[in-house]
């Protein structure tokens, strides 16, 4: 005889992991979006991972090295992405980190491309299409 609690458990939480996965994929996508560009480099470091913050891959001196380094950066963002899309519960924490240096300062609105607070802006706007989807 099947556990019917062990079954509706197992639903709920394969129901719950789909969830957190693609809102923070869905996060993910829309602080890469959002994110001033002058380079790309940027938005190319919003970078997710599971159980633990993910490692900088530094910090280039010039925009001419910025540039040169933005494919790296997206192939990184595209395995973290592909990590997200695998979440499991047990798992742990989700982060989506940007360790670029000057992103506090984009996000307190030193670019015209973008209003101060655009982070907390797509974490709302993120969350609440999320919610609706229901």
């Amino acid at each position: 005889m099947v556990n019917r609690t062990r079954v509706v458990i197992e639903a709920l939480e394969e129901n719950v992991q789909e969830r957190i996965s693609q809102l923070a994929i869905d996060l993910n996508n829309r602080l890469r979006d959002v994110t001033p560009v002058e380079t790309r480099w940027a938005a190319s470091n919003w970078i997710g991972n599971i159980g633990s913050a993910p490692v900088p891959i530094g910090e280039p001196a010039t925009i001419t090295e910025r540039l040169a380094l933005v494919p790296a950066a997206r192939e990184i963002q595209n395995s973290g992405l592909s990590l997200l899309r695998s979440y499991l519960l047990a798992s742990g924490n989700i982060y989506i980190s940007n360790n670029v240096n000057y992103i506090q300062t984009l996000n307190d609105g030193s670019s015209q491309q973008a209003p101060a607070g655009f982070v907390q802006a797509a974490i709302r706007t993120t969350v609440n299409a999320n919610i609706r989807r229901r």
